[in-house]
């Protein structure tokens, strides 16, 4: 028996056997498709991963964040700048040096409020969580770590 599947890529229409779709695993219509869906999620996961890297109250170099997210200088600097098209980083350069070294730092949108229902707390830059200290706790868990 055959399956009417939608590519996630793509959006073409493909058939498929129904032993050969797995639950929970994306089917694509063609090796192309499923490549460059690859390519895209793992440059996803690196940009979200360089701009973790970056703390909202430190400046950093971008050696410094590549090394904090363990990727190579250059592809740091791309995701950095993609991040601060953005708006998500923003840059700092040193006017007595010539504009060198340049710094980054995450940034946190103004005006952000809490999350948590019926709490009007408007959450400062510094803070990355989506919820107040006070609610904090209740919507995080804690490991201890032995």
């Amino acid at each position: 028996m055959t399956v009417t599947l939608t590519c996630p890529e793509c959006g073409r229409e493909f058939g498929r056997k129904k032993y050969d779709i797995k639950p929970g695993v994306l089917s694509f219509c063609g090796r192309s498709c499923a490549s460059i869906h690859t390519q895209r999620q793992t440059k996803l996961r690196r940009k979200r991963t360089v701009l973790d890297a970056t703390s909202p109250s430190v400046w950093r170099k971008a050696s410094e964040v590549a090394e904090r997210a363990d990727v190579v200088r250059e592809t740091a600097l791309t995701h950095l700048r993609s991040l601060k098209d953005d708006g998500e980083v923003e840059v700092f350069t040193d006017v007595l040096t010539q504009g060198s070294p340049v710094y980054w730092r995450r940034v946190v949108k103004v005006g952000r409020t809490c999350q948590h229902p019926g709490c009007d707390t408007i959450l400062p830059r510094y803070n990355v969580d989506d919820y107040c200290a006070l609610h904090l706790p209740e919507h995080v868990t804690w490991e201890e770590v032995a």
